[in-house]
């Protein structure tokens, strides 16, 4: 057994874990390297103009201009691209629940874990025929794979639970985007102005398509706003699984 699938297992068999510290192992093995500093959130504050009047609300009626800031770098700067970053955001927003029911799921896996209970769970994705019951110990047994081996053709994991593994490995990232809608409606209402990084990870994206890019507020409140009237926004699934 590789170091990786010890430190995993021997995770779960501790006696109290994480969800961060699941993650961190799966992040943290041999066979991949990516930036755990998926989002990095920068609030600044003019007290001069600071206000709480609930009149400030955003609403649907409000006329919100879009004018995204993309971070250059030496990757792009040679490169004619088809940036599709926004498209993950309008993705994540559109199917929320979805990433909401996920992240719970994987957390009651931990925590029935901690309380010697098992747990069930089925996995859904919205859109297709892609379903699966899933058991905490499954669940289990499958984070203990090295991610090479989940997205390799050769062994016998099933096509559904690559999905899972992978969407699991980035569920913080997923989190912090729909979080960041909320962060957004915060501090535009108290008249604040705020960023938000968005740094795809590659493990999934393309970094040459979905390159990182910095939304303020307002962009945020726009891309949500026009995810609720998108219907049927496939999840994104990684071309190479």
């Amino acid at each position: 057994m590789n170091n990786f699938s010890e430190n995993i297992n021997s995770e779960f068999n501790s006696k109290y874990v994480t969800k961060n510290d699941i993650i961190k192992n799966i992040i943290n093995n041999d066979y991949i390297n990516i930036n755990t500093n998926d989002i990095n959130i920068n609030v600044k504050t003019d007290d001069n103009d600071y206000n709480d009047n609930d009149d400030d609300d955003i609403n649907d009626d409000d006329d919100i201009n879009i004018n995204v800031k993309t971070d250059n770098d030496d990757d792009n700067n040679n490169i004619n691209i088809n940036v599709k970053t926004d498209d993950i955001l309008i993705s994540v927003f559109s199917n929320k629940d979805f990433y909401l029911k996920l992240n719970e799921s994987f957390e009651k896996t931990i925590k029935y874990h901690n309380e010697s209970r098992e747990y069930y769970y089925i996995f859904n994705i919205p859109y297709t025929q892609i379903t699966k019951r899933y058991s905490g110990k499954y669940i289990k047994t499958l984070l203990k794979y090295p991610y090479n081996k989940i997205i390799s053709n050769e062994n016998n994991i099933d096509y559904i639970d690559k999905i899972y593994y992978i969407l699991i490995m980035n569920i913080n990232f997923y989190m912090n985007i729909i979080n960041s809608y909320t962060n957004a409606k915060k501090q535009y209402n108290m008249s604040r102005q705020y960023f938000f990084r968005l740094n795809p990870p590659n493990n999934v994206y393309d970094k040459y398509k979905y390159i990182s890019k910095t939304y303020s507020a307002i962009e945020i409140l726009n891309y949500y706003k026009h995810s609720c009237f998108i219907k049927k926004n496939k999840i994104y699934i990684p071309e190479f699984l």
